[in-house]
C-alpha cells in the first residue's frame, strides 16, 4: 500500500542533487514533500531511523532482465575453477535434470580458471554425448558446445576463425562467437512462457531486495513480449526502459502494449575476454569489427526515424571512434534523442573531446574492471589509450550512467559502486586510481542520469514533488565502499516493495 503522510528522521538522506546530506525527509502519498533539517518537517507520523541513510532508488543502466531470469533455469558455472570442475557442474546439473533435452550453462571464463585453456566440444563430449550441451561464456559473446549441438543447430562447417575457432586438424573447436552465436542461439528451443515470466518475477524481487527500482534492459522480440505479459498481469513493480536488439525498428513501434522500446542496440565490437574488443595498435587494429561504416550509420539513421534512441555498444578504442564517428553531426541534429555508447571500456585520448555533449551518454560498469584487469594488462601498451576513464570522462563534462550488465556481472549495485568509488576488489590497492569517482557523482550516474535518460518524469532525485522512489540503507555510502550493503526499505512512488523487517512503517 502506497504510504500516506510520513516523515523519516534520525538519518542521513542524500537526495542526488546535493553534495551534502539532509537528516529528514517527509513523503506525502507516494511524493517528496519535503528534505531538510527534522525541525522543518510537516507534524506528521515520524520513523526514526536510527541513523540509517536514505538515499534515491538505484537504476541499473545497461542489463540484461529476461535473460538474467532464465539463467534460474541454467546451471552456473561462474565459480568453477578449472575445465575438470565445469565439466562436473554440467554433468551434475544434467543428472538432476533429466525431463530437459538441452543442457544450458553460463559463467564459464577460461581466464579464471587454474590452467587458462580454450575448452573444446570434444572436453564436453567426453561427459555428454546423449544430449545436447550450450554454455555461453561469461560476457555473453561466445559459446561452448558439445558435438551434438552443433549438428543440432546446423553449425556451419566454415565460417570465419574469429567466429569459429579451429583446431589443429581444421576442424571446429566447438566455441561459436559474436554473430554466429547470436544467429544459433534464435534456433535454441524458447522456454515456455509462463515459465519465463514465472522467473522474471522472481528476478524482479532479488532486485527490489537488492535498491534497485528501474532498468534498462536489452531485450530481444522474445524477452520484450515476457515483460508484457508480467505487465499486463500488473506484476511489474519495476520502471523498466527497453534497448531493443536483433530486431528491426519498424518492430519496435508497439502502441497497445504497457511495455513499448525506447532504444536501439546495435554492436561495433565483441568484448576483452573473447578476444573480439576492437582495439587500436601500433600495427594497425585487432579484434572483431562487427557493425560499422556505412551499415552503422544506416541503422542508427533508422532508429532515429523511428524515435529510438541509438544504444551502441563499443568496448575497444577502435570501436569508440567508429561510434563517435557515426554520432557525430546526427546529435545535432536529432537534440531530443538520447545517444549512447555502451561500455567504453577503452577510448583514445584524442577522441575524448568527441564524447561530450547534452544528448550524448556514457554508458559505464566499473564492476567490469574487477574482472578484466587481468586481460588489459595483457594487451600491448599503447600511449594515448584510456582504460576505465570514469574520472576523465566526468572532468572532461562526459554524462555518465552506470549498470553492471547483469548477468554478465552481478547485479548487486553495492558492489559496482564500490568498484567505482575505489576500482580494486575489496581489501586491494586501487588499480588506476586517479581515475575514482567520487560519491556524489556515483549516485547521479545510478539514479537522476539514467531516470532522465528514460523520460520518467519526476524521478531519480528526492526533492519536493518527486516520486519517493527511495532506500533505506543500513551504510552511508558518501562514507565508506559499501561492500556488505544492508538494503532495510526499498519503496517505488511511496509504495514499500521491499523490506527486511527492521523498520515499522506507521
Amino acid at each position: 500500500m502506497t504510504a500516506k503522510k510520513l516523515v523519516f528522521a534520525g538519518c542521513r538522506c542524500w537526495t542526488g542533487q546535493d553534495s551534502s546530506p539532509a537528516s529528514a525527509i517527509a513523503v506525502d502519498r507516494g511524493t517528496i514533500a519535503a528534505v531538510g533539517a527534522q525541525a522543518t518537517m510537516p507534524p506528521w507520523p515520524q520513523v526514526d531511523l536510527g541513523g540509517r541513510t536514505v538515499m534515491p532508488g538505484l537504476v541499473d543502466s545497461h542489463c540484461h532482465l529476461t535473460s538474467a531470469a532464465t539463467r534460474r533455469l541454467r546451471v552456473g558455472l561462474a565459480a568453477c575453477v578449472s575445465l575438470d570442475h565445469v565439466l562436473r557442474d554440467v554433468c551434475a546439473w544434467g543428472a538432476s535434470h533429466q525431463g530437459d533435452e538441452w543442457i544450458r550453462g553460463w559463467g564459464w571464463d577460461q581466464h579464471r580458471w587454474v590452467a587458462p585453456t580454450l575448452p573444446s566440444r570434444h572436453d564436453l563430449d567426453r561427459v555428454v554425448r546423449d544430449r545436447p550441451v550450450w554454455l555461453a561464456r561469461r560476457d555473453g559473446h561466445s559459446a561452448w558446445l558439445n558435438t551434438l549441438a552443433m549438428e543440432r543447430l546446423g553449425a556451419p562447417e566454415s565460417a570465419p576463425a574469429d567466429l569459429l575457432p579451429l583446431d589443429a586438424d581444421g576442424s571446429p573447436v566447438g566455441i561459436v562467437r559474436e554473430t554466429l552465436m547470436d544467429d544459433l542461439a534464435l534456433r535454441l528451443p524458447a522456454h515456455p512462457e509462463n515459465v519465463h515470466a514465472r522467473v522474471v518475477m522472481e528476478e524482479q524481487d532479488h532486485l527490489l531486495s537488492e535498491g534497485i527500482v528501474g532498468v534498462h534492459t536489452v531485450e530481444r522480440a522474445r524477452g520484450i513480449g515476457v515483460l508484457n505479459r508480467v505487465a499486463a498481469g500488473n506484476d511489474l513493480r519495476l520502471r523498466i526502459y527497453v534497448m531493443a536488439e536483433a530486431i528491426q525498428p519498424e518492430e519496435c513501434l508497439q502502441p497497445d502494449v504497457p511495455i513499448s522500446p525506447g532504444g536501439f542496440k546495435l554492436f561495433v565490437d565483441g568484448s576483452l575476454g573473447s578476444g573480439t574488443a576492437w582495439m587500436l595498435g601500433d600495427d594497425g587494429t585487432t579484434g572483431t569489427p562487427v557493425t560499422t561504416g556505412a551499415e552503422l550509420a544506416g541503422k542508427v539513421q533508422a532508429a532515429l526515424e523511428h524515435g529510438l534512441d541509438p544504444c551502441v555498444h563499443a568496448i575497444g578504442d577502435r570501436a569508440v571512434r567508429e561510434v563517435a564517428d557515426v554520432f557525430e553531426g546526427r546529435r545535432v541534429s536529432h537534440p531530443e534523442r538520447f545517444f549512447r555508447i555502451e561500455h567504453v571500456q577503452h577510448l583514445d585520448a584524442s577522441d575524448l573531446s568527441r564524447l561530450i555533449g547534452p544528448n550524448l551518454l556514457l554508458s559505464v560498469q566499473p564492476c567490469h574492471l574487477l574482472s578484466d584487469r587481468p586481460v588489459v594488462a595483457a594487451l600491448p601498451a599503447r600511449p594515448g589509450r584510456l582504460d576505465f576513464a570514469f574520472g576523465t570522462m566526468l572532468a572532461a563534462g562526459g554524462n555518465l550512467l552506470m549498470g553492471t550488465d547483469f548477468p554478465i556481472e552481478p547485479s548487486d549495485p553495492w558492489r559496482n559502486i564500490a568498484a567505482a568509488l575505489e576500482r580494486c576488489d575489496e581489501g586491494e590497492r586501487p588499480w588506476h586510481g586517479e581515475e575514482r569517482l567520487a560519491w556524489p557523482a556515483v549516485l547521479r550516474a545510478y539514479s537522476a542520469a539514467p531516470s532522465r535518460m528514460a523520460r520518467w518524469g519526476r524521478t531519480g532525485v528526492l526533492a519536493p514533488g518527486f516520486a519517493a522512489d527511495l532506500l533505506v540503507v543500513e551504510r552511508d555510502p558518501g562514507v565508506a565502499a559499501p561492500w556488505h550493503q544492508r538494503v532495510c526499505l526499498t519503496m517505488i512512488g511511496g509504495d514499500p516493495v521491499y523490506s527486511d523487517g527492521s523498520i515499522d512503517l506507521p
